[in-house]
């Protein structure tokens, strides 16, 4: 540690220097404060003539790399200089009791367990990081239900949330602060990312499509007991919060702001064209398994414009483990196993679409299509 102390350059500096180095120590202790993902306590900070000097001991070297580029991302930063240490690892036997083997199996039988409830009580974001933890059964999805319990700490905190109701714009102006200026949330490559489409990956992230990123928003603001609702609209979803009789829309791909009937007007018309319009049915809210079904659909679609029909398919199953009583779903994994060859595969999930039942039109084309398959099975 004095070797460290020793080369901080104490030198004599002007009187703004020093309230310019002030500045900056405690912009970068806010940015640590408010990141999730690092323990700020364990950092002490030194700004001398434009230079910061972290000392402190990082969980992980993933976390001492966030430390490092907010302090890069600080104005009138001239270098940063670390002299902080990785925690050292648990011991080998240590993690062995920690940590427990989980399967794919074990995931889809949380899956199975979280769904079996009526849809208010289903919890979005809990089935959107498990099906990220699909394929990727080690995954400690436990770290993303801390990180959700994180944001709506401190946007309830932002928000004085136990202060009383709040409005709902300040709701919004607290959502805005936390998860687009503290975190940095917003869009990413939606049109040719999948990791767009994975709630977990967004995190790591923090950029994501606008069904991500409206489960993030939804999630955060439910666990501080407000009123918000995930809305449809051609191309993208909308968040709509209300409170003391008054409501507010914000676009999760957008900054935050609050928008008006002129701003949703003009992404009707330019999804649906000048002709389209704005109805009283537009802006219906989704429910919570709707909102999931959306973000599938919107990676399904993006993975098919990919000639990706395999990856699709998979997508089109994940979502049958959602939605196992959805007509649609059992029809479009009948399409899509017909044009993969899975003769079988399509014959049985058409079959299931028939039994679910579905418009007549629908049902005779599916019947014929059937037809044709089977006849290529003898």
């Amino acid at each position: 540690m004095t070797d460290v102390i020793n080369e901080i350059n104490v030198s004599e500096n002007p009187l703004s220097d020093i309230a310019n180095d002030s500045w900056i120590t405690t912009k970068l202790k806010s940015k640590l404060t408010f990141d999730g993902d690092v323990l700020a306590i364990n950092y002490a900070i030194e700004t001398v003539g434009g230079v910061i000097y972290l000392i402190g001991i990082a969980q992980s070297q993933e976390e001492l790399d966030r430390v490092v580029n907010h302090a890069r991302d600080v104005s009138y930063v001239k270098r940063v200089v670390n002299h902080v240490r990785i925690k050292d690892p648990e011991p080998a036997k240590a993690q062995e009791k920690k940590s427990l083997v989980i399967t794919r199996a074990d995931i889809v039988e949380q899956i199975n367990r979280a769904r079996e409830t009526n849809d208010h009580a289903l919890n979005v974001s809990e089935l959107a990081v498990l099906v990220g933890a699909l394929d990727r059964p080690a995954l400690p999805t436990e770290r993303y239900q801390r990180h959700f319990a994180n944001l709506a700490n401190k946007v309830g905190k932002y928000a004085r949330n136990d202060a009383g109701p709040v409005p709902a714009d300040e709701m919004a102006d607290a959502l805005k602060q936390i998860l687009i200026r503290n975190y940095g949330y917003g869009p990413g490559d939606h049109t040719s990312d999948e990791d767009c489409y994975d709630l977990t990956r967004v995190v790591d992230s923090r950029a994501g499509s606008s069904e991500a990123l409206a489960i993030l928003y939804v999630e955060t603001a439910r666990r501080l007991g407000w009123s918000c609702e995930a809305l449809q609209v051609p191309g993208r979803l909308l968040i709509r919060l209300e409170s003391l009789g008054e409501r507010v829309i914000i676009d999760p791909l957008g900054d935050g702001q609050p928008m008006e009937s002129a701003d949703i007007r003009a992404i009707i018309k330019a999804f649906g064209g000048n002709e389209a319009e704005m109805t009283p049915g537009s802006l219906e809210p989704l429910s919570n398994l709707d909102l999931l079904l959306r973000m599938f659909a919107a990676k399904k679609a993006l993975l098919l414009r990919g000639k990706r029909i395999e990856d699709a398919a998979d997508v089109i199953d994940t979502a049958l483990m959602l939605a196992p009583s959805d007509p649609t779903l059992w029809r479009e994994r009948g399409l899509i196993n017909a044009r993969l060859d899975r003769i079988r595969d399509a014959i049985d999930a058409l079959e299931e679409y028939l039994r679910l039942g579905e418009g007549d039109e629908g049902r005779y084309h599916t019947t014929i299509l059937l037809q044709e398959l089977r006849g290529r099975l003898t």
